[in-house]
């Protein structure tokens, strides 16, 4: 080969040579990225859910339209007296309709009567919610509507 065309060949391999060398180098940047955040992901994972464990947890419950004065109050008695439960709220569909009001004028201007029902929230451990939701589900069928868990207040 002649010294004239050995000399562009060689720029051209060194030209590969540092693009493989670059690329390789992408690569590991990449895969120590991926690695980097999926430490931090589980990390943060584990000190989320440890930090959870403790807080409480919210169960709302719905009261079926035809649910007697009498009926909610014996509810919020047998909750209250749950192991795990730590508040009791009533938010009766009167006061429901009024934070609809205040919330959404729109979306309830037209309303010829109150569709809401009685509700109450129930603040309960996060390890008890499960059993109370459970009980509660036994030991009420007629007057409780629906029961769903809540991610917080409100």
């Amino acid at each position: 080969m002649s010294l004239q065309i050995a000399a562009p060949l060689l720029g051209v391999r060194a030209v590969i040579a540092e693009a493989r060398r670059r690329q390789h180098r992408r690569r590991l940047s990449v895969i120590v990225g991926v690695a980097c955040a999926i430490v931090l992901a589980s990390v943060a994972f584990i000190a989320l859910g440890h930090r959870g464990a403790g807080q409480p947890k919210f169960v709302k419950v719905y009261f079926a339209s035809g649910a007697t004065s009498t009926q909610i109050l014996r509810t919020i008695t047998a909750v209250k007296a749950e192991h795990g439960v730590s508040a009791v709220s009533l938010l009766t569909k009167e006061a429901a309709l009024a934070d609809m009001k205040r919330r959404f004028p729109n979306l309830v201007a037209g309303l010829s009567y109150n569709p809401l029902p009685d509700s109450i929230q129930v603040q309960v451990s996060r390890a008890d919610a499960a059993r109370v939701i459970s009980d509660l589900k036994q030991a009420q069928p007629v007057a409780i509507a629906a029961i769903r868990e809540s991610p917080g207040k409100g």
